[in-house]
C-alpha cells in the first residue's frame, strides 16, 4: 500500500471516529437523561360552591340576619346580610418529584388558594402551604414514609363579635370584626403494615391562632394528634377504607389581666371519630373515577374555670357527612362534585347550627418528566 493511500485511509477512519465518538458521547448523555428520575408536575383547579351559612349561625341567628328586628342592622351584628353565598376557588399547585429506580421516592411541593365570596367579601381568604414528603426505605413493599407540611392563612373572617371591653367603656352594645391569622405545622409518619392492603399513620400538628387587637384574648395554639389506618380489603383494587381519630387541644390566652371584666376563654379538649370510604376504578391511570364518602363524630369540651357564660360548661356535639365524586378526561383535565351537611348541637344553646356545602370543579394537570426520549408521566392520587 502505497504511502498516499496509507494517508487517505487513515483519514477515513479519523473522519469515521469524529462522527461514532460525537454520537456515542449524546447516546451515552441521552441514556443518563432517560435515567434523570426528576418530574416537575404543575395543577390549577377552578371551584365553585354553594354554601347556605357562611357563619354557621344558629336558626335565630339566620332569622336575624333574613327578617331583622326594627332598629337592628345585621351587617353590625353579624358582618354580613345574608346567611347563604357563593364561593369561587380557584388554586394553584407546584410539586417537583424525585422518583428513583431503587425507591426512596420524594416530592416538595407549595400551592396556593384564594376563598373570594360573591356577596360577602368580607369573608374572603386566601391559604399557602408548603410540603414535603419523603419514602425512608427503598423497598417497594412496607413502605415508610416521612411527611412534613406548613400552611398560613393571613386573614380569616370568623364573625363579628361583642366587644365587652369597648362596649363597657362606652355604655352601648358594640359589635367589633373577629379577625385572625393562621400558621399550621404538620408531620406525619406512615408505615405499610402489610403490603398494599394494611398502613397505618401518625401525625402530629402544631397551630397557632392571632386575632386582632379587638379580641386578644381569643389568640390560642392548639396541639393535634392524629392516627388513621388504610385498609385495602381487596389488595391493588383501589377500594379503601380509611378509620381516624383525631385529638386536639387548644390553649387560649382567656381573661386579660389588664381587663376589668370576664374575657372569653375559647380553649377546649376535641375528640373526633371518623370513617372514610372510596372507590377508584378507570380503563386506564388517564381515566379514572374516584368516588368517596364519610361520616365523622366529634366532641368539643370546653375547658374555662372562669365564668365565662359563653363557654364555662359548654360541650359542642358536631356532626359531618359527606360524598364526593372525580372523574379524569384523560392525562390532563378531570372535574369533580362535592356536598356535605355539618350540624352543631351546643348544650348551653337552643336551636340548630346546620351547615350544607355543595361544589364542582374543573382541574387541570401539567406533567413534565426531565428526561428524553419516552415522554413519561407519573400521575400522583
Amino acid at each position: 500500500m502505497t504511502p498516499s493511500k496509507r494517508r487517505g485511509g487513515l483519514m477515513a477512519l479519523l473522519a469515521l471516529l469524529a462522527v461514532l465518538l460525537p454520537a456515542m458521547g449524546a447516546t451515552d448523555a441521552a441514556t443518563k437523561t432517560r435515567r434523570n428520575p426528576w418530574s416537575l408536575r404543575l395543577r390549577g383547579e377552578a371551584e365553585v360552591k354553594y354554601d347556605d351559612n357562611i357563619l354557621t349561625l344558629s336558626d335565630g341567628d339566620i332569622d336575624s340576619v333574613e327578617d331583622p328586628a326594627p332598629g337592628s342592622n345585621p351587617l353590625e351584628t353579624f358582618g354580613i346580610d345574608r346567611p347563604e353565598d357563593l364561593v369561587f376557588t380557584p388554586s394553584f399547585g407546584l410539586t417537583l418529584d424525585r422518583s428513583p429506580r431503587r425507591g426512596r421516592d420524594t416530592a416538595i411541593g407549595i400551592t396556593a388558594r384564594s376563598n373570594q365570596y360573591a356577596h360577602s367579601t368580607v369573608k374572603d381568604y386566601q391559604e399557602y402551604g408548603v410540603s414535603l414528603r419523603q419514602e425512608l426505605n427503598r423497598s417497594r413493599a412496607h413502605r415508610t414514609v416521612l411527611s412534613v407540611s406548613g400552611s398560613r392563612t393571613p386573614h380569616y373572617f370568623l364573625r363579628n363579635l361583642t366587644d365587652e371591653d369597648e362596649s363597657q367603656l362606652a355604655g352601648v352594645t358594640i359589635h367589633n370584626p373577629a379577625t385572625f391569622e393562621k400558621n399550621r405545622a404538620y408531620i406525619e409518619i406512615s408505615q405499610e403494615i402489610v403490603n398494599q392492603v394494611l398502613a397505618v399513620a401518625v401525625g402530629y400538628a402544631r397551630e397557632r391562632r392571632n386575632y386582632n387587637f379587638h379580641f386578644d384574648e381569643r389568640d390560642s395554639s392548639s396541639n393535634v394528634t392524629s392516627l388513621e389506618l388504610n385498609l385495602f380489603p381487596a389488595g391493588k383494587i383501589g377500594f379503601r377504607i380509611r378509620p381516624y381519630y383525631e385529638h386536639e387541644e387548644r390553649e387560649a390566652r382567656g381573661n386579660l389581666p389588664t381587663s376589668s371584666i370576664v374575657d372569653d376563654d375559647v380553649g377546649f379538649d376535641y375528640d373526633l371519630y371518623g370513617i372514610e370510604m372510596r372507590g377508584l376504578w378507570g380503563r386506564d391511570r388517564d381515566h379514572r373515577n374516584n368516588l368517596r364518602c364519610y361520616f365523622e363524630k366529634g366532641t368539643r369540651d370546653f375547658t374555662t374555670t372562669t365564668a365565662d357564660p359563653g363557654h364555662f360548661g359548654r360541650e359542642d356535639d358536631i356532626t359531618k357527612y359527606g360524598l364526593g365524586y372525580t372523574h379524569e378526561l384523560g392525562p390532563r383535565w378531570q372535574w369533580g362534585i362535592w356536598a356535605y351537611h355539618r350540624n352543631v348541637d351546643i348544650n348551653i344553646f337552643t336551636g340548630k347550627f346546620d351547615r350544607n356545602v355543595v361544589a364542582a370543579s374543573f382541574g387541570y394537570n401539567f406533567d413534565h418528566r426531565f428526561e428524553a426520549g419516552d415522554g413519561a408521566r407519573e400521575v400522583e392520587e
